[in-house]
């Protein structure tokens, strides 16, 4: 086996984990012209326990240490201490020891960690060496030493408003406050970090969106002018507008010269309540972020009052999606539960709530108004609709008392049940293998494809059935043959043949 294939072979999985302090040297900076290393597989911990963003960078929170760990590929051995040379060159030799021992080999060969990157003959490193015809083969065969590298937490992170990574995740050492950029995470990590990545996302969305508008006064930059520029400008990148991802690339003069397609791509429509969710979600934050840091992104009474306007009609038009990450399934629901905690990086609470009440305090200048394009209030006296044939009508007393036989499923007057159309008293039949279902009433366009919902579609089931028919990966098959896709099918059905009987002037109420 030649070196290279063995060293490939030996160097496949990170060594360590190694302790930064003494395993890293100040120089590991002089051959970065950033004076900043990458890391991957970043992961954050707490008392023992894998923990993300959201947590080590809550400024309510301060109970000990944030330890984090990544993945750091040495490009020089002029990075590494003299006991950290010790350690990476005992492991090697160790997984050496281990190929022989599985191989059944009689002896293993001997490397040296300062031979292999050595500037005339090495395999590793980077930096200011020659590229030898070792190491230009093993860069091409993507060959490098990779060691995890552990720490403890020193500056607060940032994300997206570093001139020197605007757009990267910039992670701080409490050894010699040394500088990281976060190039990917570990899942849990990840997961638990939702909350922060998407906020800065936003506040830099919405910084891109102010320096293109810079003569539109902050009174007139209002959530809804934000959510319609977001749409205009963010959406989708110039690359995703000219993109198109199927095509024949052999037809002639459909490619340009960069090999991009000369007809843009059909675009998916951005919904813009998806957008105002977003803001909803986030917008204590973001005001909070605005006035302490003083940004000046918008007027923050107007902004207040356009987000208490957003919530209000989110709560009324019974939408339970667009919480927070990690919010308990127990407070979704809660009116409460739409306010987060305004925390701002090196303010405390206090000092946030008194520069947000000088805030509201200010006088507000005149602002266009905004306008929210939302369901209807639900009435008090609906209730969640479950398939059911029971219907009772807004009769008289003396209807309601008379006594209706076993096939009277309708307590209906004799004009009104002429009214409906026979297809609202069956049951629906559950669509086939391709999931679209029409209406059977005659003259009706209304289709409903249980492959493709829109949050239309199911803005009045349980959390649980929605969270079960939507997810990104279906976990349902045959729609007959699953309970709890079916109850959601016949629940859009039910909700579907009410507008109907709306229509007809007929107001029927479920009976449980």
């Amino acid at each position: 086996m030649s070196t290279l294939a063995l060293l490939s072979e030996i160097l496949r999985q990170p060594m360590g984990p190694f302790r930064d302090r003494w395993f890293l040297t100040a120089d590991c900076f002089s051959h970065q012209k950033s004076k900043m290393l990458t890391l991957q597989d970043f992961m954050l911990a707490h008392n023992d326990e894998i923990t993300g963003l959201d947590f080590s960078e809550d400024p309510e929170r301060d109970e000990g240490q944030i330890l984090f760990r990544g993945v750091l590929c040495i490009e020089s051995l002029s990075w590494l201490t003299a006991p950290g040379i010790t350690r990476v060159q005992a492991e090697l030799e160790y997984r050496l020891q281990q190929r022989v021992v599985r191989e059944g080999e009689r002896h293993y060969r001997n490397l040296q960690l300062i031979d292999l990157f050595d500037e005339t003959t090495g395999f590793l490193g980077t930096g200011p060496t020659r590229m030898t015809g070792n190491r230009r083969a093993a860069q091409e065969a993507g060959l490098k030493l990779k060691v995890r590298i552990q720490g403890v937490k020193g500056m607060p992170a940032v994300y997206m408003i570093s001139d020197d990574a605007p757009r990267r995740l910039l992670w701080n050492s409490e050894d010699r406050l040394r500088r990281y950029v976060v190039s990917s995470m570990e899942k849990f990590t990840l997961k638990q970090s939702g909350n922060y990545l998407l906020r800065y996302r936003l506040l830099a969305g919405m910084a891109q969106i102010v320096k293109t508008s810079p003569k539109m006064p902050p009174s007139k930059r209002t959530l809804g002018w934000f959510v319609d520029q977001y749409i205009q400008q963010l959406a989708f990148t110039y690359v995703e507008q000219g993109r198109r991802l199927i095509f024949d690339p052999d037809t002639p003069g459909i490619l340009d010269e960069s090999g991009a397609t000369v007809t843009p791509r059909h675009r998916r429509r951005t919904d813009p309540s998806l957008i105002r969710v977003l803001f909803a979600t986030h917008g204590d934050w973001l005001l909070a972020e605005d006035v302490v840091k003083r940004k000046s992104f918008f007027d923050p009474k107007v902004w207040e009052k356009d987000l208490n306007k957003l919530k209000e009609s989110l709560r009324r038009s019974n939408i339970t999606w667009g919480w927070a990450f990690g919010t308990p399934p127990e407070h979704e629901g809660r009116a409460d539960a739409m306010t987060t905690i305004r925390a701002v990086v090196g303010k405390s609470k206090q000092q946030v709530e008194r520069v947000l009440a000088n805030a509201r305090q200010r006088p507000q200048r005149p602002a266009s108004p905004t306008r929210y394009d939302s369901s209807p209030a639900s009435s008090d006296d609906e209730v969640d609709n479950k398939y059911d044939s029971d219907f009772s009508g807004d009769t008289s007393s003396e209807e309601t008392d008379s006594e209706d036989g076993p096939d009277e499923p309708f307590a209906l007057t004799p004009e009104q049940r002429a009214k409906i159309p026979k297809a609202l008293l069956q049951r629906p039949e559950p669509p086939g293998g391709d999931g679209l279902w029409r209406c059977p009433v005659p003259d009706c366009e209304f289709e409903l494809n249980m492959l493709n919902l829109t949050r239309e579609n199911v803005r009045n089931l349980d959390q649980e059935v929605i969270h079960y028919l939507m997810a990104p990966t279906r976990k349902w098959g045959s729609i007959r043959g699953d309970p709890i896709v079916l109850e959601g099918f016949e629940c859009m059905v039910d909700e579907h043949y009410d507008d109907h009987l709306h229509r007809l002037g007929i107001h029927l109420r479920r009976v449980r």
